[in-house]
């Protein structure tokens, strides 16, 4: 068969043109390839169509086993990923838990430390109080002491100085001029000045 291109007048209903057309269009071909496609089409055996159907529907068969092998073995690679990612997670979640719990037990020593420290604080300071309360009453009773002999020898004192004033009396028949006694050196008078 020669290859040589000639031109071919022929009639054909306007409907038939019309579906060529959008069939061109579609194959992004010309009117003209359109039909010497369909017609060449036409005349081939169609065992060879049946091969040539066979060779795609095998090539696409390949493909689509290809795809589903590179979907499983990324199917694979997620899920171990995964599975990584979560063995990663728990022994993190399992660091935080062991710190948590070193951080409790931590406070509750110091919990503890902080009530022994004031128990030993309150301990030491009732004990404080208590010595320092003994002193006082200690120092009071024996203020109240010196003050009780105090009072004991101002009256022994008042009564043998009238026992004193009655012998003079009697001796002279005269009262005795009265004198002021002399204060301790430790008393100071109104004025500031010191009579020791």
């Amino acid at each position: 068969m020669s290859d040589q291109i000639v031109q071919v007048n022929f009639r054909m209903p306007a409907a038939l043109k019309e579906r060529l057309e959008g069939a061109a269009a579609e194959n992004k071909r010309s009117l003209t390839a359109e039909v010497v496609e369909r017609l060449e089409g036409s005349f081939s055996d169609p065992s060879e169509a049946l091969v040539e159907a066979a060779k795609v529907a095998e090539s696409l068969r390949a493909n689509l086993t290809e795809r589903i092998k590179s979907y499983h073995r990324m199917s694979e690679k997620l899920e171990q990923q995964e599975k990584s990612f979560e063995e990663r997670s728990d022994k993190s979640m399992k660091r935080l838990r062991d710190r948590e719990a070193k951080l409790r037990q931590r406070e509750n020593e110091l919990f503890q430390r902080e009530q022994d420290f004031r128990q030993e604080l309150n301990q030491e300071y009732d004990k404080r109080v208590k010595k320092h309360e003994e002193r006082l009453t200690a120092a009071i009773e024996r203020a109240e002491e010196r003050w009780k002999r105090a009072d004991e020898y101002a009256g022994f004192t008042i009564a043998r100085e009238r026992q004193f004033i009655e012998t003079i009396k009697a001796l002279t028949g005269k009262e005795p001029p009265a004198v002021e006694p002399a204060r301790p050196a430790r008393f100071v008078d109104d004025a500031g000045t010191n009579d020791g």
